[in-house]
């Protein structure tokens, strides 16, 4: 779906950073900053952050990035949103939860 299109509270993914560390969430706004990634909702939570983003390959791409400069564990999974009406095309939400190794 064209960006334009999309409402503004849309988001394809879920990027969980567990625990809370300053380093590593300005690392993922400086990213998500140079991607022009749209950012529909942030939300604190008490052991970190969940940051609700608009595109399933930029999830995928900085969860490798933040394993590798990082040194963290990855855990993805993806649950059904909805089924197209027209297509009948399964349309899914990916959850991304990085842990950093203590």
């Amino acid at each position: 779906m064209h960006k334009l299109l999309r409402h503004k509270d849309y988001y394809e993914a879920i990027i969980q950073l567990r625990p809370r560390d300053k380093e590593i969430e300005d690392y993922v706004e400086r990213r998500i900053k140079k991607r022009g990634i749209i950012v529909p909702k942030r939300i604190e939570k008490k052991f970190g952050v969940d940051i609700y983003v608009d595109s399933k390959d930029f999830a995928r791409e900085i969860a490798r990035r933040l394993k590798k400069a990082f040194n963290g564990e990855i855990k993805m999974s993806s649950a059904v949103h909805k089924t197209e009406r027209w297509t009948s095309k399964v349309l899914t939400r990916l959850t991304i939860c990085f842990r950093k190794k203590v």
